[in-house]
């Protein structure tokens, strides 16, 4: 009985060692301009970051009382470090976004103009909303949208150049998919919360569908090491 204690006792102590000499995993995201991994040019701290609909596309909120198109959609973003061992996100802050050329249809055969302003969102970089970029695989992940110190992430939009149809505030963090490539995507359906009251104020969580391009820096991934 001895000598199995013994041996089990070996055993275990060779299992406990190779477990301490076994090295730990370590964890990296990068963006990236090649899909690599290891990524050989890591976009550095400080790169700017510019995103914007398509030619052809549309931002569209849509809300239980209508559904609002927007033609442009821009924002603009720098990186606040630049990944790397034992991180597993890059940091940004976005310092503008602008929605342009906003209509909701008239009730006829027409539309009219709306006004869609983002809030919470001030020139200082703590007043600018925070970004994250978290690592997926093959060049791809998740683009999120959290807050500044002036509160959430949101925008007010106002359509009521002929008959009030919608006077309200959204706000809400978002989560959206970034796709690599020559030229990147970040593109979402995010549920926006409804945050002022009156009667053009929805009850019910708007949604907000856009694609947006990466126009620069191109090509860009994100790659987890």
């Amino acid at each position: 009985m001895r000598r199995r204690s013994v041996l089990g006792i070996a055993v275990l102590a060779a299992a406990a060692a190779v477990l301490v000499l076994a090295p730990a995993q370590s964890s990296a995201t990068v963006l990236c301009h090649e899909r690599v991994t290891p990524c050989p040019t890591p976009v550095p701290k400080g790169t700017v970051v510019k995103v914007s609909l398509s030619t052809l596309g549309v931002t569209v909120i849509e809300t239980e009382f209508a559904k609002v198109s927007c033609l442009e959609n821009r924002a603009v973003m720098e990186t606040k470090n630049a990944g790397g061992a034992g991180m597993l996100t890059v940091a940004a802050r976005v310092s503008t976004m602008t929605f342009d050329q906003c209509t909701v249809p008239d009730g006829g055969t027409g539309t009219e103009n709306c006004s869609v302003k983002t809030v919470n969102i001030g020139a200082a970089e703590l007043e600018q909303w925070q970004g994250i970029f978290e690592k997926g695989k093959t060049g791809n992940g998740i683009f999120s949208i959290s807050s500044s110190k002036l509160g959430t992430f949101g925008f007010t939009v106002v359509c009521k150049e002929k008959v009030e149809k919608i006077n309200c505030t959204f706000t809400n963090p978002t989560s959206s998919t970034f796709i690599g490539g020559v030229v990147a995507t970040i593109s979402g359906e995010e549920k926006m919360k409804p945050m002022a009251g009156g009667a053009k104020c929805p009850t019910k969580e708007p949604e907000w569908r856009f694609k947006w391009l990466v126009l620069e820096p191109d090509p860009l991934y994100l790659v987890a090491e």
